[in-house]
């Protein structure tokens, strides 16, 4: 799909859609508790879909196969050190793209 600006997978590399997104992040996490903050996310090329198998037909999140389609990225949140900063994965996994926000 073409967005403004470009598609999906060249919107989620810019650096000031990633400002705009953490700007966001930083925005909600003031209002929280510190266990309750984002601390990680990933900003990925596509959205989770039934046709893609990540989402069921009433739209719930398929967990276990965006486990397995997207462990790369995943572990690399889980690996990164600068814990308050958003993060933008591609394709480093065959299936990274099927998680978005």
């Amino acid at each position: 799909m073409k967005w403004p600006g470009g598609t999906h997978e060249a919107l989620v590399v810019r650096a000031d859609v990633i400002d705009l997104f953490q700007q966001v992040v930083d925005s909600v996490n003031v209002t929280l508790a510190p266990f309750e903050t984002i601390k990680r996310l990933a900003l990925l090329p596509s959205e989770f879909t039934i046709a893609g198998g990540e989402l069921t037909p009433i739209m719930k999140v398929k967990r276990s196969v965006v486990e397995e389609r997207c462990r790369t990225v995943i572990d690399a949140l889980y690996a990164e050190g600068d814990q308050g900063k958003l993060r933008q994965l591609g394709s480093s996994s065959p299936r990274s793209d099927s998680l978005t926000i």
